[in-house]
């Protein structure tokens, strides 16, 4: 039994505040890891939740918080690699 069977249902006020947060999150690479795992497991919920308009406003600072905590972890990559010597 994994979350998908779990999950309450979909506008459960608790999670979208969980949710709401976590474009509060400060920048640091294993915490939008962690965000986004969690994104990931509660996709179907998000998903149910949308289709129902209960997190349209929410939706772009998600999205914004995924672009961003990518675009860190590349940058951050790229500065491990250059003090990499050949």
């Amino acid at each position: 039994m994994g979350v998908r069977s779990n999950a309450p249902e979909p506008g459960n006020a608790l999670l979208l505040q969980l949710f709401s947060s976590l474009p509060q999150l400060p920048p640091v690479p294993q915490l939008q890891y962690t965000g986004a795992m969690l994104l990931a497991t509660y996709a179907d919920w998000l998903a149910k939740t949308a289709g129902g308009g209960g997190i349209a406003d929410l939706m772009p600072q998600l999205l914004h918080m995924l672009t961003t905590g990518a675009a860190l972890s590349w940058q951050s990559s790229l500065i491990k690699m250059q003090h990499v010597q050949p």
